[in-house]
């Protein structure tokens, strides 16, 4: 019964997967055809070397790794420095400011993402 029950949800969360590999393999025209249908009438290799001379994919992908790997390091270096300024050191306002610290991260990243987007589109 369990085993079922994870089998469907690990279908229910690979479909988005398996329906943007199948429709990436489609003839153009068949992409938005209603009734929508999983595999097209043919396989389009092409649509990948069409994809690589639209857009500089590997600059793309070089870019999004430079940025998560900065991110998460700033991050990593960030939390250490405040991590041992809260464990170790004793200054007035600590308990406030870790408070604070908290705090923000309880904050969905929604509601953050919302005013940002707002922000950028202005």
């Amino acid at each position: 019964m369990s085993q079922t029950a994870l089998t469907l949800v690990l279908l229910a969360y690979l479909f988005p997967f398996i329906w943007m590999v199948a429709s990436s393999l489609k003839p153009s025209s068949e992409i938005f055809a209603n009734p929508p249908r999983l595999v097209g009438s043919s396989v389009e290799w092409g649509n990948y070397s069409e994809m690589l001379d639209y857009l500089p994919f590997g600059r793309l992908l070089l870019n999004s790794v430079i940025v998560a790997a900065l991110g998460a390091t700033l991050a990593v270096l960030v939390s250490v420095c405040a991590a041992y300024a809260f464990a170790r050191l004793r200054f007035r306002g600590r308990n406030l400011l870790f408070v604070l610290l908290l705090s923000t991260l309880m904050v969905p990243q929604e509601v953050v993402v919302i005013p940002m987007f707002t922000m950028m589109r202005t």
